[in-house]
Order: structure tokens, then sequence, then C-alpha cells
């Protein structure tokens, strides 16, 4: 009996010296990511510089930066409808990097032209409004409230990231701060984020390199959670060129948000030596901690979410659908 008591308290001093990470590892689950057919469509579907990917019900919708507009797919694959065009008119856009679609409304940031566009469904315009910056990210928080990121330029030193409006255009905080180092290669690097809406009132901002940690907000601009990726997190690190010796510690291509879990596509070497996406996606819980990693067969670039179904777009701008099968 004392035996076995020796034992155990040797066990439990070993897990509680190394963080438990034996356990943490065996409750990670390692999923294949299968591919399916897309059903609407006799040739796989090409966008040129695509920017967002969002899922609202049965519908698929991809921005378009390069073509200025936004194709909508049902679920299946097949094409619904192209909503806008390049213009400064109401449905019209320059450049728009950032979609979301909440409530039979569809918003845009549409950048070059410095404002956010609201339209229905079907493309009909229902407000615009202006911005004092290049809109990047936007989501809905619910019906009359979003968060918009913008394209950090430091002209002035650090300016605040992410701003919360009404659907009306009136601005009601603005918060995080852009780091600013003097270097405008290395700033703009590091202060790329992506914002991905949670559940109703609540978003996240997580950074694309050196910031390992996601910030969980509220309709009010409150911080509600910073989720500290795990130490066993993978980064990958890059030393940017330049008279100052600075190094980039990038933590994602891409991510998205699905039950209240995070899933990063993780950043692999190139064959000229170069950081660029993997075939790799880690699932994060909002503890930080990994719970799953998904194989893909293919490199991946950007993925929407939905139950067991993956939507993703490959290197070459085209959509694939991956359902995904445990090991």
């Amino acid at each position: 009996m004392k035996k076995l008591v020796r034992l155990f308290l040797i066990v439990a001093s070993l897990g509680l010296n190394s963080g438990w990470s034996w356990l943490e590892a065996q409750e990670i689950i390692h999923y294949s990511a299968v591919e399916l057919e897309l059903k609407g469509t006799s040739e796989r579907p090409f966008f040129y510089r695509p920017s967002a990917l969002v899922i609202d019900g049965q519908e698929l919708y991809l921005l378009e930066t390069g073509d200025n507009r936004i194709q909508v797919y049902n679920r299946q694959g097949t094409q619904l409808r192209e909503i806008g065009r390049k213009g400064n008119g109401p449905g019209e856009f320059d450049s728009p990097q950032g979609l979301d679609v909440f409530s039979q409304q569809i918003c845009v940031a549409d950048t070059f032209n410095s404002r956010i566009q609201i339209l229905d469904k079907t493309g009909k315009s229902l407000f615009n409004f202006k911005v004092p910056f290049l809109p990047d990210n936007i989501v809905w928080l619910n019906k009359e409230l979003m968060a918009i990121s913008s394209m950090t330029r430091n002209l002035n030193g650090p300016g605040k990231m992410i701003h919360g409006y009404r659907a009306d255009g009136h601005q009601l905080w603005a918060i995080v701060d852009s780091f600013a180092s003097g270097d405008r290669v290395y700033d703009s690097l590091s202060n790329q984020i992506f914002l991905r809406r949670g559940l109703p009132g609540i978003f996240y901002v997580i950074w694309k390199a050196n910031n390992r940690y996601i910030l969980k907000i509220d309709w009010n601009g409150q911080i509600l959670k910073k989720i500290n990726l795990s130490s066993d997190y993978p980064l990958k690190t890059i030393n940017l060129p330049g008279k100052e010796k600075r190094a980039l510690d990038v933590i994602c291509w891409n991510a998205a948000w699905f039950n209240q879990s995070f899933y990063l596509i993780a950043v692999e070497e190139t064959e000229d030596q170069d950081l660029g996406p993997g075939k790799k996606v880690l699932i994060i819980n909002e503890d930080g901690k990994i719970t799953g990693m998904i194989d893909f067969p293919i490199v991946i670039k950007k993925l929407a979410v939905a139950e067991d179904c993956i939507y993703a777009l490959d290197t070459e701008d085209e959509l694939h659908l991956f359902r995904l099968k445990a090991k």
C-alpha cells in the first residue's frame, strides 16, 4: 500500500512540474480534412484576390478585392448571385477588404473609398458612411453595431486600431493602440490583425504575428479577456532584411471562429526560405490551449468553418470543401 501511495505522489509531482503537458497532449484530437465535391459547378471556382470568406446560414459569401464584388454560393457550391462592381456609388466598391453578414444585412469595408457600406442580401444599398481611416476587417456585433479595424499607417505615431460604430455612422469608441517602432515595414507586419465575430455582442482580435494572445471584446469596446496561447503553440520566426536586424514571430496565416473555438492556419517555411500558409490548422479553445489539429491534403490560405465542414481557399485562390474525420 505504501508503495502505491509513493508511486501516486511521484506521478502527481511529475504532472505538476511539467504543467500536466502529458495530459494536455492526450486531449488533442487529430483530424484529417477529406475533400468533398462542390456539386454546383463543373469547374472549381476561382477568385481574384479574395479577402474575406463568410458563412451565413446556407450561403457562402466571398469578397473579391481584385474584382470589387461579392460572390454568393450555396453550401453545395452553386453560384447564386454577384453583388457589386468597381466605383464609388451605392453598391460599388474600391478594393474592399472586409465583409460580414448578419440578420439579413451585409456590411462591407469599402477600403479605398474610406467608407462602410450596408446592403441587403440581394445587394441593394441600404446605407453607407465615411470613416477617417482605411477600413480593413469588419464584424457585426448586433443588428445596429459593428467593429471595424483600420489599416495601420503610424504617420504620427501609434493610433487606435479598432473602432466601434453604429449602423448610422456614429462612432462609439476606439481601442487598442498600434505598435510603432519607426520601421514602417516591421510595424505594418506587426499590426496585422483579424477580427472574428463570436457569440452575439462579442468579437475577437487575433494577431498574425508577435502578440501571442487573442483579445475577447464586447460591444462596448471593453476587453473581457486576454487569451494567452499555450506554450506549446508553434511559432515560426523570420528575420526581416534592413539595417536593423528585426525578427518577426509569425503566429498564423489566417483565422476563423466557430462554436467557441479558433481555427488558426499554421505557417510553414517555403522553398525560398520565406514563410507562407501551410497544410495544418490548429484548433484553440478560449483558454488558449490546443484542442485539435487538422491535416489538409493541400496548402490553404483562408477558411470558414460550419459544423464539421470547412470551406477553404488554396494558394491559387480556388475554392475547396472539406469534411473533418477524426484519425
